[in-house]
């Protein structure tokens, strides 16, 4: 988890959650894949077209995405990939804050721990041939151009892009590290 607290463990279909330091059992159940938000917030993909979001480690609340779900991915906001990369908040009704018209490889968050005022606003999107660096709005609201099937046009901001076939990332404060398959 973001405030290392918590241990998953995903595979043959099964989740788990253990404690860090007691390694006592939190929570359980199945799902397809599962990634952490902020704090005690976790979300499940269930299927190719359900999602389950759990806060604080109550009952998971379910949703389908209209797009479908082939990937999920954790951070600051919840990453739902089919075609598209959709990003929701991490709320028991999730909103759509931003559809991005790629189709992701990988997604990594700026630390969300740190005591950075930066902390958890950059977002780096890899596709099979780009990168692309994400600075997140989160007054996005206040811009008056919010389209619940689309999100906002102004919930990011590119800061920069690059050619390149990432196979691995990691941000360090407000740098990006990566490794280029090529």
């Amino acid at each position: 988890s973001s405030n290392n607290r918590y241990v998953s463990i995903c595979g043959e279909y099964e989740y788990a959650i253990y404690s860090a330091l007691a390694w006592r059992s939190k929570s359980f159940g199945q799902a397809q894949e599962f990634v952490w938000g902020v704090g005690d917030v976790f979300a499940l993909r269930k299927s190719n077209s359900t999602v389950a979001i759990s806060t604080s480690f109550q009952d998971p609340v379910e949703f389908a995405p209209p797009l479908g779900v082939s990937r999920i991915y954790g951070g600051y906001l919840l990453g739902i990939a089919s075609d598209v990369i959709s990003f929701y908040t991490w709320d028991t009704k999730p909103t759509l804050v931003r559809q991005i018209d790629v189709k992701p490889t990988g997604i990594w968050w700026s630390t969300m721990n740190s005591t950075s005022f930066t902390s958890g606003t950059y977002v780096a999107i890899s596709t099979h041939d780009s990168l692309f660096v994400l600075q997140y709005n989160e007054g996005y609201m206040d811009n008056n151009d919010y389209d619940p099937e689309a999100g906002s046009e102004s919930a990011f901001i590119m800061v920069g892009e690059s050619d390149g076939n990432i196979q691995s990332g990691l941000w360090f404060g407000d740098i990006f590290f990566f490794i280029d398959k090529n």
